[in-house]
């Protein structure tokens, strides 16, 4: 049994505007969602806390949430800040417009590297733009390589399809196969490969974030899974547990927790856990090899990745 050093806690459930860590650990944020009230732009360039800017459109949703929060994704965002260490390899499967390369590349420094994969040629265009804007910056960056590919079970061609909400939400094109009625407004024809033929080494950290595809993905890696070449992995998973890709995982040796959080900071929780959070945040899993050092590295309070620039 592992040992979990801190309880489970209830999901962060506030009323208050304010009452958010994004706002409590970086108080500067509020005076900025102040001073930008108003008709949104069509493009803006915002600021990270981990000092890479990004070019977004806030009124999409990883845009408005840079815009109006200072980050997106708290939870996976904070996990991974604390997972991976300087000098460690990252791969950001499902890159959108890179705020989670960036935070990768910023956290690994100089010594490491970092691979990006987005499929979509419009998004792909932003995170292209977005990590040759973070050259001038001269802070302290890992090797960044993004490719416009699309990993899954194996090699090949597919169809990339844009739902009617992609305007809104310009991360929610899959390759999966429409489950709803409703109408494809765009498909595109994208190339794939699998994990296992693009990494024969060490992954430290991989991030998979592929809108339903996270299963295949992971049948694309069964090499490096078997063989513990991936330490830790960041998971989006909206499917009840144990879905096919938390079943891949625990057969190729790996610990899952359900990423949730508090005010203080993140909990590993339980992996029947998963479904607690209020429905507007992500699902998020980590599947780990060194579960241990998962929870030392989560344990203390606090949200590092909000001062990480200090």
């Amino acid at each position: 049994m592992i040992p979990v050093p801190r309880p489970f806690e209830a999901p962060l459930r506030v009323a208050h505007p304010v009452l958010k860590p994004e706002y409590l650990f970086q108080p500067a944020q509020i005076f900025r969602r102040l001073a930008r009230r108003g008709a949104l732009p069509l493009e803006v360039r915002v600021p990270t806390p981990w000092g890479l800017p990004m070019r977004v459109n806030p009124s999409e949703t990883v845009g408005h949430a840079l815009w109006h929060l200072g980050v997106y994704d708290l939870i996976a965002s904070e996990v991974a800040w604390r997972l991976l260490q300087p000098g460690e390899t990252a791969v950001d499967v499902g890159a959108n417009v890179g705020v989670m390369s960036g935070l990768l590349a910023r956290r690994s420094g100089a010594g490491g590297r970092v691979t990006g994969f987005e499929p979509h040629p419009k998004v792909f265009a932003a995170l292209q733009s977005n990590v040759d804007g973070w050259k001038g910056t001269g802070l302290p960056l890992a090797e960044i390589c993004i490719e416009r590919l699309a990993l899954s079970a194996s090699a090949g061609e597919a169809t990339l399809s844009e739902p009617e909400s992609f305007s809104n939400n310009q991360g929610l094109a899959s390759l999966e196969s429409p489950n709803d009625s409703g109408a494809r407004v765009n498909q595109f024809q994208v190339r794939t490969a699998t994990l296992d033929s693009l990494f024969p080494g060490t992954i430290h950290l991989l991030k998979v974030d592929v809108e339903g595809h996270e299963a295949q993905v992971f049948a694309g890696a069964q090499a490096s899974l078997r063989a513990g070449r991936i330490r830790d992995i960041l998971f989006e998973d909206h499917l009840q547990y144990p879905s096919a890709s938390a079943n891949l995982l625990k057969a190729a040796g790996y610990t899952l927790f359900f990423l949730n959080r508090t005010l203080w900071g993140p909990v590993l929780a339980p992996p029947e856990a998963g479904g607690t959070l209020p429905p507007w945040l992500p699902p998020n899993w980590l599947a780990t090899r060194d579960p241990e050092r998962a929870i030392a590295a989560c344990s203390p309070r606090g949200w590092r990745v909000l001062s990480a620039r200090a």
